[in-house]
């Protein structure tokens, strides 16, 4: 690269001429001897500048007799200079200068050149007078890892003077220019000034105090140095030892560097935008900023679960060309890296995660990461079964789409779904990062779903589908699980613990078996009954009966029975916990049975946020509850639903119990009770009361 050089020129031009003069007629009188000069001076740059180094100029017009300078004419500025003067043939050397010739400046450069010209009789003779400037350029840049790690108010001095000091630099007594952001400085070094010095100094809330010194020896007038200060972290991650600064000399395009200041790992940045931030895929490239000290050798990028190698010993392979992956080389160590409309092709809809790994020629590594949206639906990935509500979300890139809504059904037909096959619509409505959200209050689960996204009520994109989860079920609910130790137990033989009794039990199903046990009798046992259709073999037969006077319902409950007491009383704990994944609006049962005469069978379901069971003594009526009351002294009640019969069965029978809730909020406990006889808590019942159970089962 040819160096750009301002310059006064001097265009002289030497016509005939026929008359003599003396030499004291140099003005104005011309012979045979004589030649005339016409002169015009030139400098580049504009005019309109406040500074105007021809306005502080001289011109200095030599004769050279002898090998020795004899000063014949002198004009401050050299604007001055008459347009034609008269030359007695010889040798002659003009000198001009230009500038205030100020040592340490942003604005004022300063100029020199001189002309050695031979003027022969009769003769014209054209020649340029080239006046390059005399300072030394000095430019400052503070790379962006700079403002990044540092704290606000870094700076560099740099001085004439051959030895920093900041004292110095700070009071003014030697020529010094202060960066505080990307700059060029010009200087004229003082007599006996050999180098100029710099000084860097920081402070960073990581790094604490960062300071650097150093010189540019023996800079040479017309030269620009470039001093690039950038932060490196070194193996110990400490700005010391192996950190430096680079000084980069350009003359006459060769680049020589010379080390002083802070090698990075290879970074990488958005073009025109922040690389933390969401940036949308439309139509428009997207590219990125790469840069290292060293030279770079490689770039790779990994998306969707795939890595591409783009540059490899600085080059682009073609590979990632034929992707959509493009590489404009700025130099050995920068350039820009840009995606295209090839390269998103195979993204769907979604903000995706793009890593970038750069390594330069020393091995260093560098990398980061940019998130991009890109248009279209994005898999269903927010919705809640308890609620019932279902989040479509969309990315809209394309300003000009503003009507964007979401549409779905259910893809099979369901007895509780009479309209199967009507699309529901939904509006979409714009939040951050390019994503529009759509939300569906109707979803449940165990459900396959379809959906599709509308843009200015088109259809747009393709069909995509969804099933909800399965909802959780109850634990051994069609009683298949049993444990015959002393009585029976709904459980298996670890759950049983040392008793049957208490928290020591952990079966999820109880019963009154181990109160009754002491009586000699049994209330609930597996029965090889199982209802028509059962994967099973076995159900649960809760049988009403006396003993000591005292009738025992046939029971069954989620919980634990808690101890005996006053001989014919006990304690029940009554609940368990329990995560729901949805919301079920039913709980089904097979039942058939028979109901003594004046008794019921009951059967029901309560749900809510506890701190614990419900401890039920049936000495202690204010223990009792009905799953209708709004909350136990453990909590509220969020949701119950309750069966009562007074009819004997002789037939398995499907029974749905609706539930009904109270709050949308989910509850942490689970109560599900059955009773041959109703009134079982207060010790009443017909010991004719027989009820078979089988596969307990939500409805979602």
């Amino acid at each position: 690269m040819k160096k750009i050089l301002k310059y006064i020129s001097l265009l002289a031009g030497v016509a005939f001429l026929t008359a003599a003069c003396s030499q004291s007629d140099i003005d104005g009188n011309a012979s045979e001897e004589m030649g005339t000069l016409r002169l015009s001076v030139n400098i580049g740059g504009s005019r309109a500048d406040a500074y105007n180094a021809l306005d502080r100029s001289i011109m200095r017009v030599y004769k050279i007799e002898n090998g020795e300078e004899k000063l014949i004419r002198k004009y401050q500025p050299a604007t001055e200079a008459p347009g034609d003067f008269y030359l007695v043939a010889g040798s002659y050397r003009i000198k001009v200068e230009a500038g205030d010739q100020s040592q340490a400046t942003f604005t004022n450069k300063s100029y020199y050149g001189e002309l050695d010209v031979d003027i022969e009789p009769q003769q014209t003779v054209l020649k340029e007078v080239v006046c390059p400037t005399t300072n030394i350029g000095v430019k400052v840049v503070f790379d962006q890892t700079i403002l990044d790690k540092m704290d606000p108010g870094f700076k560099a001095y740099v001085s004439a003077i051959d030895t920093f000091s900041k004292t110095e630099a700070e009071n003014g007594s030697v020529p010094t220019l202060k960066y505080t952001e990307n700059a060029t400085g010009y200087y004229l070094l003082p007599e006996d000034v050999h180098n100029l010095s710099w000084g860097f100094y920081s402070s960073s809330t990581e790094l604490g105090s960062v300071s650097k010194t150093g010189v540019i020896p023996t800079p040479e007038s017309g030269n620009l140095y470039t001093l690039t200060f950038k932060y490196s972290k070194t193996p110990n991650g400490y700005l010391y030892g192996d950190a430096q600064v680079t000084v980069r000399v350009d003359q006459d395009g060769e680049i020589h560097e010379d080390p002083f200041i802070f090698s990075p790992q290879p970074t990488i940045k958005g073009d025109g935008f922040d690389i933390n931030s969401v940036i949308g895929f439309n139509t428009d490239d997207i590219s990125f900023a790469v840069s290292s000290v060293q030279a770079l050798s490689g770039i790779s990028i990994k998306a969707n679960d795939e890595t591409i190698q783009v540059l490899s010993d600085g080059a682009l392979l073609p590979e990632a060309a034929a992707k959509g992956i493009s590489y404009t080389k700025t130099d050995d160590n920068s350039g820009k890296l840009s995606l295209g409309g090839t390269f998103f092709s195979t993204f769907a809809g979604g903000i995706h995660e793009v890593e970038f790994t750069m390594t330069d020629v020393a091995q260093a590594e560098g990398t980061g990461k940019a998130r991009i949206a890109t248009p279209g639906l994005t898999d269903l990935a927010v919705y809640d079964l308890w609620l019932n509500t279902a989040d479509f979300q969309v990315i809209v890139t394309d300003p000009a789409h503003t009507n964007v809504k979401v549409r779905y059904r259910e893809r099979e037909c369901l007895a509780e779904s009479p309209a199967f096959g009507e699309w529901k619509t939904v509006a979409a409505v714009a939040g951050a990062d390019y994503t529009y959200t759509a939300q569906a209050t109707d979803f449940a689960a165990d459900r396959d779903y379809e959906y599709q996204l509308l843009i200015n009520d088109a259809e747009t994109g393709e069909i995509h589908n969804f099933s909800t989860a399965t909802g959780v079920q109850l634990p051994n609910a069609g009683f298949e699980t049993w444990t015959n130790s002393k009585t029976w137990y709904p459980c298996s033989a670890d759950e049983i613990g040392s008793n049957g009794m208490g928290t020591g039990y952990t079966g999820f199903w109880g019963t009154g078996n181990p109160g009754a046990n002491a009586a000699g009798i049994v209330v609930t046992e597996p029965a090889d009954d199982p209802r028509p259709g059962s994967t099973g073999t076995k159900s649960a037969l809760l049988k009403t009966q006396s003993a000591f006077g005292v009738i025992a319902a046939g029971n069954l409950f989620i919980g634990a029975f808690g101890g005996v007491h006053h001989i014919t009383k006990g304690d029940v704990y009554m609940g368990r916990p329990f995560t729901f994944n949805a919301r079920p609006k039913a709980i089904t049962f097979w039942y058939k049975g028979t109901v003594g005469s004046g008794d019921k069978a009951r059967f029901f379901i309560c749900m809510g946020k506890w701190s614990s069971y419900h401890k039920i003594d049936t000495n202690d009526q204010s223990t009792f509850f009905d799953p209708k009351q709004e909350s136990l002294p453990e909590g509220p009640i969020y949701g119950y639903g309750d069966w009562l019969n007074e009819t004997s069965v002789g037939d398995w029978t499907k029974i749905v119990i609706p539930i009904t809730y109270r709050s949308d909020e989910m509850p942490n406990y689970l109560m599900v009770t059955a009773s041959a006889s109703y009134r079982g808590d207060y010790m009443e019942g017909n010991k004719e009361s027989r009820m078979y159970i089988d596969d307990i089962e939500f409805v979602y």
